[in-house]
């Protein structure tokens, strides 16, 4: 388990830093008091901001629950589940964790925090996704990302752009398309396609999956 000191935790609503030297991972609810564990140690008692400072950089298990504040366990119980990620820190600068609950989302397919791969997390990703040669291992690759994260469009563009075949990229792109959390510039990946006719296999393809959902 990574070594690490924490600095603060200020049980307060919201949180801001003055000091422009302080640098770590910001968590902040949306939803009420929360309780914080990283790497499986809790780090905070109920509250709705909480920041962790002079972090290495690398990644860590970063866990959060809502709590029960009528409990007489002054650290929390552990209640809903809601948030679990392996965060990558970059080691640099403050970076942000939103966590809401689930109530906040009247949409029930909808996640209840936000899942959006960071940009230097998908650095690493896409820079293991392009050393490998098959499709079947990148597929796979992607499918494991998809079990905790969401994509941006132009991360789903990045991605697309390894491949060589229309055929491959609809794939992809099919693939990809329910987790994309900006679909309304989807079409900047669609235009990477080459063929008027496979941009429109994909277009429909779109237009069915936004005909389910409602």
């Amino acid at each position: 388990m990574r070594q690490f000191i924490i600095t603060f935790c200020f049980l307060v609503a919201t949180f801001s830093l003055q000091a422009a030297p302080i640098e770590g991972i910001r968590i902040e609810s949306n939803g009420g008091p929360v309780i914080v564990f990283v790497d499986g140690v809790q780090i905070c008692t109920p509250i709705e901001s909480c920041f962790i400072a002079h972090l290495k950089a690398g990644h860590y298990q970063i866990e959060v629950f809502s709590t029960n504040l009528s409990h007489s366990n002054d650290r929390g119980r552990k209640e809903e589940l809601l948030y679990k990620e392996y965060f990558h820190y970059r080691g640099r600068g403050i970076q942000d964790i939103t966590v809401k609950s689930r109530n906040n989302y009247p949409n029930k397919h909808k996640p209840y925090h936000d899942r959006t791969m960071d940009d230097y997390s998908f650095d690493d990703f896409f820079r293991i996704f392009k050393k490998h040669n098959f499709d079947s291992e990148r597929t796979k690759m992607i499918g494991t990302a998809l079990v905790t994260s969401d994509f941006t469009t132009e991360q789903c563009r990045r991605i697309i752009k390894v491949y060589s075949f229309d055929s491959e990229k609809i794939k992809v792109m099919q693939m990809i398309y329910p987790q994309i959390v900006d679909k309304q510039n989807f079409f900047k990946a669609v235009e990477l396609l080459t063929f008027p006719s496979d941009k429109n296999k994909m277009n429909e393809f779109i237009k069915k999956y936004h005909e389910k959902e409602k």
